[in-house]
């Protein structure tokens, strides 16, 4: 989980969570795919935060198939995003959670077999 904010004043505020456990289900054909879990995130200015998320991202595109090479695929699909985001207790995100200037969230698998 990462998180990125541009201030007024041009400054930015980040953090990531990339240990935070997470559950994570899908359904079959990539329709819809849930993370929830929380654990410690560490911000750019040398803190650290207790996070919680839950977010469901659902398929709204047709389900594309590309040959990566011999026994390598990748199945995607475009979705919508939607959950909860807590940071130290503040509610940052609840409902739709599409950003409006970044590419549209995606529902993805990679295999090799």
């Amino acid at each position: 989980m990462q998180f990125l904010a541009v201030c007024p004043n041009g400054s930015s505020f980040s953090w990531a969570a990339p240990t935070a456990p997470a559950t994570i289900t899908s359904t079959a054909n990539l329709k819809s795919v849930t993370a929830t879990g929380s654990g410690i995130a560490s911000d750019n200015l040398g803190g650290t935060h207790q996070v919680s998320f839950d977010v469901t991202w659902t398929a709204v595109g047709p389900l594309e198939t590309t040959v990566n090479g011999p026994r390598s695929k990748r199945q995607q699909r475009e979705a919508t995003a939607t959950g909860q985001v807590i940071f130290d207790g503040e509610v940052l995100v609840n409902g739709e959670a599409n950003h409006p200037t970044r590419p549209a969230p995606f529902i993805r698998v990679d295999t090799e077999k």
